[in-house]
């Protein structure tokens, strides 16, 4: 399965499964780590700011 990791407006990180956003990350010392947890599945894409309601 693959994870992507998309910085949202408000500068949080969020974590999608396609459009559906699993969680978020508040930093990006956070998200490296979860980077070396899931090595191979987690996928950093550089698209517009998502935002989260």
């Amino acid at each position: 399965m693959i994870f992507k990791a998309t910085q949202l407006s408000s500068g949080r990180w969020g974590i999608f499964n396609g459009n559906r956003l699993l969680a978020t990350v508040g930093s990006q010392q956070a998200l490296n780590l979860m980077r070396i947890q899931l090595p191979g599945e987690l996928v950093f894409v550089e698209t517009q700011q998502a935002s989260v309601s």
